[in-house]
């Protein structure tokens, strides 16, 4: 028998000022599992992970985090489900005037539920984990893009969080610190058991992080299937967009963006 979904969406719509960003949007995320969505600017990812936070209301349907709706709890019984989720945000978002140390502590310090000793473990653990023992000390000024993308994911898993929500982690990185950020991504759920959703418009990132690729199109999914299969797959939306963005697969199965021939 399948393990009943740890969140699912049923006909989720959700418009704003009268036009329609998400219409009739149904997905299924399974426990442990990386499911990237992919979509193209301006497709509603960003409002889907709000909806999935908790931070907006859908105008129909249903999300399901375990069985619970989260659409039909009021605002104070959403704080221990989002005590369960974690956010890495587009931009990174760590607060410019603390350290690398007291930015991965936060969330830790707000929750109240560790003393200072088990915070300053937890955050040379977490550090530890994304590559950057040592930086407690820093600003965010003085570290790269790509380290301080690195110190917004060790906040993101600082509170051990069941479900983390990924918002175009790649964007502004080079593609070197895209790849390491990808890898990171990947080696983290696996590590400590995540489950990841990953909202992108990259679709080389997408087939590195994920186990499923989700395609949002006109405001709904409509499509999703294994990563494998989504390299190979001969819908014409997908093949479009595989060829739209260079995108074969080496020897191993392993997606490769070609470089441009000119």
């Amino acid at each position: 028998m399948d393990e009943p979904p740890f969140l699912e969406l049923a006909g989720v719509a959700r418009s704003f000022h009268g036009t329609k960003v998400i219409e009739d949007l149904t997905l299924s995320v399974r426990r442990r599992e990386a499911l990237a969505i992919l979509g193209a600017s301006g497709s509603g990812k960003s409002v889907l992970l709000k909806l999935l936070m908790g931070l907006i209301k859908p105008d129909a349907g249903s999300i399901r985090l375990e069985g619970l709706d989260l659409a039909a709890l009021p605002e104070e019984a959403l704080y221990p489900v989002r005590a369960r989720m974690s956010m890495l945000f587009q931009g990174g978002a760590l607060f410019d005037s603390l350290t690398v140390g007291e930015n991965v502590a936060y969330p830790l310090r707000i929750r109240g539920n560790l003393g200072e000793a088990d915070i300053a473990a937890r955050v040379r653990d977490r550090l530890a984990l994304v590559g950057l023992v040592g930086t407690e000390s820093l600003l965010p000024a003085e570290l790269s893009g790509g380290m301080r993308k690195r110190v917004a994911l060790a906040r993101a898993i600082a509170g051990e969080p069941e479900l983390i929500l990924y918002d175009e982690p790649t964007t502004g990185l080079d593609p070197l610190g895209a790849r390491r950020i990808d890898h990171l991504i990947r080696s983290l759920q696996r590590r400590l058991a995540i489950t990841s959703v990953i909202v992108t418009h990259d679709l080389a990132s997408a087939c590195l992080v994920s186990d499923r690729i989700a395609m949002l199109v006109d405001r709904k999914i409509r499509v999703v299937l294994p990563t494998a299969s989504f390299l190979t797959s001969d819908l014409p939306a997908i093949r479009e967009l595989r060829e739209a963005t260079r995108l074969t697969t080496d020897a191993a199965g392993m997606p490769a963006e070609q470089e441009a021939r000119r």
